[in-house]
């Protein structure tokens, strides 16, 4: 509801701010982050630890937090002891060596007609028991291993890491909150690339398409001319204020120019 007097009112303060000094083809500009991300835990949990501060540089995939894993640490323990053991299963292919043995024990007296015949099919079924055995045993085990996998994975879950790199903005929890899916902990901005914001006067429509390359000069106290690329052109316009937006995209790789800036465009 308040969408088009917000953009209008945005608009229009960019369009009067001066632009002495510079070319007919410089407009205002606002210098922002490529996005901002709250990030929140996938399940929920006191924070034991949060690594990072405002202000700090994080990568994708960094810790910025972790929630008390004391359980699931013990479960992965015991679930490692479990996988990584066949004791079972050597000890049901002992009974099966043992069994077979003793059926072909059994085979050559009967080919000599010295053994019964039914000790023989007994000894046959014994056998036949004891390969399930063996095979229920190596299903477990490889149940077991699953079910550590899966203890790992919820382990894993309990550390909350970056999805982007850029800077934290905000910490929203400390050690000792309880965090969940609706309490975000950290607030990320990605810096690198920048998103340039400006709003051009409809009567410009036309003159600049998506691809064509900008010059970004910052506010003071930064100085320089910054090169970066038309991504974006709004294909609906503003009548009220007379203008449309466009998104310029520019690479920051040592993250030396802060969002937040006031800036010039010029276009080529």
């Amino acid at each position: 509801m308040t969408a088009r007097p917000i953009r209008s009112g945005l608009a229009a303060a960019l369009l009067l701010l001066p632009v002495s000094g510079t070319a007919e083809t410089a407009y205002d500009c606002l210098i922002e982050p490529a996005r901002t991300v709250t990030v929140t835990t996938p399940e929920g949990g006191l924070l034991a630890e949060v690594p990072v501060s405002r202000g700090s540089p994080v990568s994708a995939g960094d810790v910025v937090a972790r929630l008390d894993n004391s359980v699931e640490e013990t479960t992965v323990a015991v679930l490692a002891e479990r996988a990584g053991s066949d004791a079972e299963v050597e000890a049901q292919l002992a009974r099966l060596a043992l069994s077979r043995s003793q059926r072909d024990r059994l085979q050559t007296l009967v080919d000599r007609q010295i053994g019964a015949a039914g000790e023989l099919e007994e000894a046959e079924a014994t056998v036949e028991v004891s390969e399930s055995e063996v095979a229920l045993a190596e299903l477990r085990q490889r149940i077991a291993v699953l079910e550590h996998q899966r203890a790992l994975d919820s382990l894993e879950r309990r550390t909350i890491r970056s999805p982007i790199d850029g800077i934290v903005t905000r910490t929203l929890l400390s050690p000792g909150e309880f965090a969940d899916q609706s309490r975000p902990v950290v607030e990320i901005a990605q810096l690198d690339p920048l998103h340039v914001e400006a709003f051009l006067p409809i009567s410009a429509y036309g003159s600049v398409a998506v691809g064509d390359r900008a010059i970004v000069r910052p506010a003071p106290p930064l100085e320089g001319a910054h090169e970066g690329e038309i991504t974006v052109i709004d294909r609906v316009l503003d009548a009220a204020s007379g203008t449309f937006g466009l998104r310029v995209t520019l690479a920051n790789p040592d993250m030396a120019i802060p969002a937040g800036l006031r800036c010039m465009v010029e276009f080529r």
